[in-house]
């Protein structure tokens, strides 16, 4: 039951079968203000005469509105026999008038009826008292009665006359063999032997979808109809379709010999239909499904009807009087199908205030001068809209710029309402490795597709051919999860599409999985695959959590006793770790030529670790370039055994070095704090693609303060490892770092590498903090088509390294400040700004946007002054001066050795001799690693400004020279 907000109450009285409300109301209501559908109970039938239950609507001030509806009442008979005197004497004779039973099932679920009859009485009336409904079988015989009505006078509640118009209650199971309905007359002696018979159309069956109408002839006058459509639903129980043809007021015309397609399997279909063979007044067409008894499912008003037009777009533009009299179309808009750029298809929708119109339509310039003509529609008064098509692929025509409808009456036009033209192209297909498919032996399987954004809608496909999707479902954040039974034990292919906002259906990406695991706990790995997970990318194999939470055992393995603890309402897993076992495991690893041992904590969520810091000390001496991976559940930390020098800690705590312990931490964030870093993401258009993970390493005694946690490791950068459940796209996800004392995200150097449906992501800074990895998606900015350096600062854009200059420009030829850079580097770096009091130069205040960026580059020595005391911030940086920082951030990382050796590189530049003495040996460096290249004419212009574009190319050079990027 639908409800009006402009009244306070609705009220349910009964009423005989004239209209006469009979008692008082039998039940009342408030108005549902959601506006969702809901159920009024009345309880039993108290009146034995009757026939409807009337609704009235009680208004704010306690009066009524003039408009009562009518409910037939039906006795609910699923429970009683078939009967058995069908056609005795005295029995009915005639059932209801032949062929105007309708029913429009409105239950959802397969095998379960439910929804609103319809019928004409009996020729004659005189010998019956009531009707009832069955369920039938193929053979037109009696399998179980639903509902019985009794026999209305004449009284009519509704406009169109129909006679009876029950509801039958919804989730009525549908007996075995059950595939028709029938309604017969009935009295005290009995039923009679015919009735009215229809074919049961249980919901959800197949209806005509996305139909499409195209006038093949653009002459004007001249129709010849072409209409398209694909199936909604399975094809199942259907025989074709057939065309039904509807005149000015939507009425069903009568065909002798229909128009019909059967079934074929190949879509979209297509059925062209010669003019002649229409019926005189047809105004719109519609397709219906009919099923081996030739009966036609119900006619979808709403989806699968479509008004005739005629296709003008051949007609050579006329100059034609503007009337003012005729009244101008309003609210025209329009939804354009078509997905390839440059061409428009659709439906085109305007409301007119007369009672009948004709209209042209018009593609229009920026100044409302028409540019061609595109159809002409005849409207009648049943609805104050107006309804066109389109064709799909109209080619839009240059310059134009709005579409615009003029009333006509055939030898002037109304002013034009218009609509800006907004050609929309097809969505970005999903990557393949953005959707993980879980194939289980048992359980439901399921489908996980991430990398999207809140309200794009993913619909999944049986195969590439099939228009049709078995799943659908709205994203409400970056992912979404769909639990779709089973998919078969077999390995095979589904295929994913997704519609954004303001972009068509995208096309179709196929995604294999694999056969069903044999011999594996069901639900253990995506796709029946391997539970072997990805490695960290350029890293040890055994420093990696495997996806699965089974690390693989390797020589080198430490797999220490743990307790739980609790602590700030967490739950850690403990290990106190043995200094004799890890200089086992230092030896195993090395029998295998491995410098790594792997502490595997078998899973844990949180995690810490203590190591005895006399035992490290001695690992220290005996393998000094040696790492310690602790994996942690999907997250492993690497912590090298020369990063920490035990006797400083113990001289600057006073202690010895046997008292003291080095604790690793790695644990999930808080909830608030996990809340906190979503909310910092999406001010970046950014989300989530996994927790927050906190990594910390701290050093002390026993005595809790006396412990200091260790966040800084100077120039060494200290590798942590995050395993995501699912594949990402690396080129649209980035690692970050939050400083949860500022409140702000920043890049983490990171690489991804995925496999089996996961991506591990390795992250390298050189401090510990809280981390996370985010999908930002593709950015791009107006003014970079084109350019030569497009694809490498959207690259980096869509990592956060670099920035527009607004939401819509980057300015890539602007040229770069000092300080411009010194932000840009640090940002790449993933290094901490340093807001200090003081920062060395005398032109660099603490309050400068830039301070924080300058003095961290600055105490790494990265970059210096230009002299007196003075940064110069706001000095274009040269190409020269930027080359030598970079020569200093290989220096930092350990990666200058091969292109030191080669830095006579410089040599062979036309202006070599211009290049300063300080950077020639710089410029041939980072000229050999590939970093900068020269310009034009072979020269390398030492002096010469760099520009925006010239930096981010050199910033993503050196990321992934470095290997910090993919």
């Amino acid at each position: 039951m639908q409800e009006n907000l402009a009244f306070t109450h609705i009220e349910a009285y009964f009423a005989d079968r004239d209209g006469l409300i009979l008692g008082s109301k039998v039940a009342s209501a408030p108005m549902n203000e959601d506006r969702n559908e809901r159920m009024l109970a009345i309880g039993e039938k108290t009146a034995p005469t009757a026939a409807y239950v009337a609704l009235k609507y009680k208004r704010f001030d306690g009066g009524y509105d003039s408009k009562i509806d009518f409910v037939q009442i039906a006795d609910n008979v699923t429970g009683e026999p078939v009967s058995s005197s069908i056609g005795v004497p005295g029995a009915p004779t005639y059932g209801p008038f032949s062929q105007m039973l309708t029913f429009r099932d409105e239950d959802p679920e397969a095998g379960f009826v439910g929804g609103p009859l319809q019928w004409f009485w009996a020729y004659d009336e005189s010998r019956t008292t009531s009707y009832i409904l069955y369920f039938l079988n193929e053979a037109d015989e009696r399998i179980r009665p639903v509902l019985e009505t009794e026999k209305i006078g004449t009284f009519q509640p509704t406009p169109f006359g129909m006679g009876y118009i029950p509801y039958m209650v919804r989730h009525t199971p549908v007996p075995a063999g059950a595939v028709k309905i029938g309604v017969f007359a009935k009295n005290e002696y009995g039923e009679s032997a015919t009735g009215l018979v229809k074919s049961l159309w249980d919901v959800p069956y197949t209806q005509p979808k996305s139909l499409k109408y195209v006038d093949q002839n653009p002459a004007r006058g001249v129709i010849s109809p072409k209409l398209t459509w694909n199936p909604s639903y399975s094809e199942d129980g259907i025989e074709g379709y057939r065309v039904v043809f509807l005149g000015e007021g939507y009425e069903v015309l009568r065909m002798e010999t229909p128009i019909s397609v059967n079934k074929g399997g190949v879509y979209p279909y297509e059925l062209s239909i010669p003019f002649e063979q229409m019926p005189a007044g047809t105004f719109a067409l519609s397709v219906v499904p009919f099923d081996r008894f030739g009966d036609s499912g119900n006619l979808d008003y709403a989806n699968s009807l479509v008004n005739v037009v005629d296709q003008t777009s051949s007609e050579k533009l006329q100059p034609i009087a503007t009337n003012p009299a005729l009244p101008t179309p309003y609210a025209i808009s329009m939804d354009d199908e078509d997905g390839d750029g440059g061409e428009l298809g659709g439906g085109l929708n305007w409301f007119f205030s007369s009672s009948e119109g004709s209209f042209n339509v018009y593609f229009l310039d920026e100044s409302g001068n028409k540019l061609r003509s595109i159809l002409h529609a005849k409207v009648k008064a049943y609805s104050p809209r107006s309804y066109a098509q389109l064709p799909m692929n109209t080619p839009i025509p240059g310059g134009a710029a709005y579409i615009g409808v003029y009333a006509t009456n055939g030898t002037s036009e109304s002013a034009p309402a218009l609509i800006p033209i907004t050609d929309k192209t097809y969505a970005s297909a999903i990557s393949a490795d953005r959707i993980v498919v879980q194939n289980n032996r048992q359980a439901n399987d399921s489908v996980t597709v991430i990398g999207l954004g809140a309200g794009d809608t993913v619909k999944l496909y049986r195969t590439a051919a099939i228009p049709y999707p078995f799943a659908e479902k709205k994203a409400a954040g970056e992912s979404v999860v769909f639990e779709i039974g089973q998919l078969g034990a077999e390995a095979g292919s589904l295929f994913a599409t997704v519609t954004k906002t303001g972009f068509v259906e995208s096309l179709k990406t196929e995604k294999a999985y694999a056969a069903e695991q044999t011999g594996t706990d069901p639900g253990t790995s995506p796709g029946g695959s391997s539970p072997s997970g990805p490695s960290a990318p350029g890293g040890p194999a055994g420093g990696t959590p495997s996806p699965s939470g089974d690390p693989k055992a390797v020589p080198g393995t430490y797999v220490p006793d743990v307790k739980n603890e609790s602590s700030g309402g967490k739950t850690y897993s403990v290990a106190k770790l043995d200094g004799a076992k890890l200089t086992d495991a230092f030896k195993q690893a090395q029998q295998e030529e491995s410098n790594t041992v792997v502490v595997d904590l078998k899973g844990a969520v949180n995690a810490k670790v203590d190591f005895p810091a006399d035992a490290w000390q001695t690992l220290g001496q005996r393998y000094a370039d040696g790492i310690v991976s602790i994996v942690s559940g999907s997250a492993s930390y690497d912590l090298p055994v020369g990063l920490l020098d035990v006797q400083t800690w113990a001289s600057r705590l006073g202690v010895d070095p046997s008292e003291l312990t080095i604790t690793v931490t790695i644990e999930k964030s808080s909830e608030s704090r996990s809340r906190d870093a979503a909310a910092i993401a999406a001010q970046s258009g950014a989300k989530l693609l996994t927790e927050p993970v906190e990594f910390h390493v701290s050093v002390g005694t026993d005595n809790e303060q006396d412990r200091q946690r260790i966040d800084d490791f100077g120039d060494d950068y200290v590798t942590r490892t995050i395993v995501l459940t699912m594949a990402v796209d690396a080129s649209e996800a980035t690692a970050v770092w939050f400083d949860p004392v500022t409140n702000e995200m920043a890049f983490v150097p990171a690489v991804f590498e995925t496999m089996d449906g996961k991506t591990a992501v390795k992250l390298m800074r050189q401090g510990n903090s809280v981390y996370s990895v985010v999908n930002v998606g593709k950015k791009s900015f107006a003014d970079l088509n084109g350019h030569w350096a497009q694809s490498d600062i959207e690259l980096l854009a869509s990592k956060l390294v670099v920035q527009g200059t607004s939401a819509e420009r980057f300015e890539p030829d602007r040229g770069v400040t000092r300080a411009e850079f010194a932000g840009l580097l640090v940002r790449a770096l993933g290094m901490s700004r340093e807001k200090t009091a003081s920062s060395g130069f005398d032109d660099v205040s603490a309050d400068d946007w830039f301070a924080g960026a300058v003095n961290a580059a600055a105490r790494k020595g990265l970059v210096t002054g230009t002299g007196d005391g003075r940064f110069d911030p706001n000095a274009p940086i040269s190409r020269e001066q930027m080359a030598v920082i970079v020569s200093r951030v290989l220096a930092m990382i350990g990666k200058s050795g091969e292109e030191r050796a080669a830095a006579d590189s410089s040599d062979g530049f036309a202006d070599a001799s211009n290049i300063s003495g300080w950077a020639q040996e710089a410029v041939g460096q980072v000229v050999r690693a590939g970093i900068m290249n020269g310009t034009d004419g072979g020269r390398f212009d030492p002096s010469g400004s760099a520009s925006r574009a010239q930096a981010a190319v050199m910033l993503k050079r050196l990321l992934q020279h470095v290997g910090f990027m993919n």
